[in-house]
């Protein structure tokens, strides 16, 4: 808003105050660098995974204005004059009001759900099950016992970490859950 109140009042400053109208000008493209705390990130938040696909999207439709900017200011300012380039500063006024209540209306953080990976039907059924051993200090010095008594072999190496990181297996369903979680 602190931008839009800038050019509203860079309109009205006389012609022979230039330079004021410069600071005027300065102060609200200035303040328009802090969008970049709001929105920039929002990208990120709302689907980390497409980021740059959302990114782009948005950055090609924030370039429209720019593209229609000197066609209206053609159209707004035949002559040149004062009333006529306050037309052009409250036009550009609206639109900084405009992205500012639609971001401050409809702009979220949280991660959307169409941006989350896809849940695997069967991964639904095995939810809770490998939480559901109690792990116990004997558990973890068995087994970082049993890793050090074994010899490393050079050959095999990926199947062989396969095999020491896989839990111990208690039933059907902690096989299967074990079996697409070693899948992620």
């Amino acid at each position: 808003m602190i931008p839009a109140g800038f050019l509203v009042a860079a309109g009205f400053i006389p012609c022979h105050q230039k330079h004021l109208g410069i600071v005027f000008l300065t102060i609200a493209v200035g303040f328009t660098g802090f969008f970049a705390v709001g929105v920039m990130p929002n990208h990120h938040d709302i689907a980390a995974r497409y980021s740059g696909e959302i990114y782009g999207i948005g950055n090609m439709f924030a370039t429209i204005p720019g593209i229609v900017a000197p066609v209206l200011v053609n159209t707004l300012t035949p002559n040149g004059t004062v009333e006529e380039w306050r037309q052009v500063f409250y036009v550009w006024a609206a639109v900084y009001i405009f992205g500012a209540v639609f971001f401050a209306v409809f702009g979220r953080g949280e991660t959307q759900d169409w941006a989350r990976d896809d849940p695997d039907v069967e991964s639904e059924e095995c939810e809770g099950k490998l939480s559901d051993r109690p792990i116990s200090t004997s558990d973890s010095s068995e087994s970082v016992n049993k890793l050090s008594d074994r010899p490393i072999s050079t050959s095999n190496s990926s199947e062989s970490i396969k095999k020491l990181s896989d839990p111990p297996q208690d039933s059907e369903d902690s096989m299967r859950c074990n079996s697409l979680t070693s899948k992620v």
